[in-house]
């Protein structure tokens, strides 16, 4: 009867990310706009690739492994994920089978697969770096979770024809599932906002906006604070000239000295 159960409410939970998938997502102007051009395959693509369908559907697997219920033991392979996210880039790169709808849902697809890893959500195996302190081990795994967000981030800068709705990142049920949550988890968000600036796929100005309209919302009031300097620091890299912190020196840095920049 349990085993019953699970497979319905798994089976639940796939129909609700497919109909999510069907929704055309609010518009969003992006500083990439404007640049667009016709993408073909590369000179020596074979157009042996995985069909976009199948990758929404492997995708659409991992978001339901960890939003919907699952036993302690199932988890997600890293290796897994990483051959996952190169499985979709051929798909990108090669243009024979892709059409603007299923595009489209790729794109969706990848920003709900990284708030996810933002907030470490993701069951993932293999993340459990031997290192003798538990700080250290923390920073490698952070590592390991970025080196997947960077090469979502590349992906949605050479690889996408579509636009991607990285507005959806700053929805309030992805927001849900960094609040109240831990150090690292900050981090990996700072990352990606900052990754997002230095690719050219939002500017500072986009994302204040986004994180302005989260304020409309309660929030527990540790979360609010955050808000707020992540606020200030996007108001002052956009009204001054001081250097920004790059993704990478992100991952060394405390909550408190993130704070100070603001």
């Amino acid at each position: 009867m349990v085993l019953l159960l699970t497979a319905l409410i798994k089976r639940e939970v796939k129909a609700t990310f497919g109909r999510m998938l069907k929704v055309q997502a609010p518009s969003l102007p992006s500083v990439s706009e404007g640049v667009q051009t016709k993408k073909s395959c590369p000179p020596d693509c074979r157009h042996q690739i995985m069909f976009p369908s199948q990758i929404i559907n492997e995708i659409k697997d991992v978001l339901c492994l960890t939003l919907g219920p699952r036993d302690e033991d199932e988890e997600i392979q890293f290796l897994h994920l990483e051959g996952l996210l190169g499985r979709l880039r051929q798909t990108l790169q090669c243009r024979k089978f892709i059409c603007p709808a299923s595009e489209q849902q790729l794109a969706k697809c990848t920003v709900e697969l990284a708030s996810l890893l933002v907030s470490d959500r993701v069951p993932i195996q293999g993340l459990n770096c031997h290192l003798p302190k538990k700080q250290e081990q923390q920073q490698a795994k952070n590592r390991l979770i970025c080196s997947l967000l960077k090469s979502l981030l590349s992906m949605w800068k050479e690889d996408f024809e579509a636009s991607v709705p990285l507005q959806l990142l700053f929805s309030q049920k992805n927001t849900v599932y960094l609040a109240g949550k831990k150090q690292h988890e900050w981090d990996t968000f700072l990352f990606i906002l900052h990754g997002i600036v230095e690719y050219g796929l939002m500017a500072d100005v986009e994302i204040h906006q986004c994180l302005l309209g989260l304020q409309k919302f309660a929030w527990p009031a540790d979360f609010s604070k955050e808000l707020e300097a992540l606020l200030r620091i996007f108001i002052s890299e956009n009204d001054t000239e001081e250097p920004k912190t790059l993704p990478c020196e992100l991952l060394g840095q405390s909550r408190g000295a993130v704070a100070a920049q603001s």
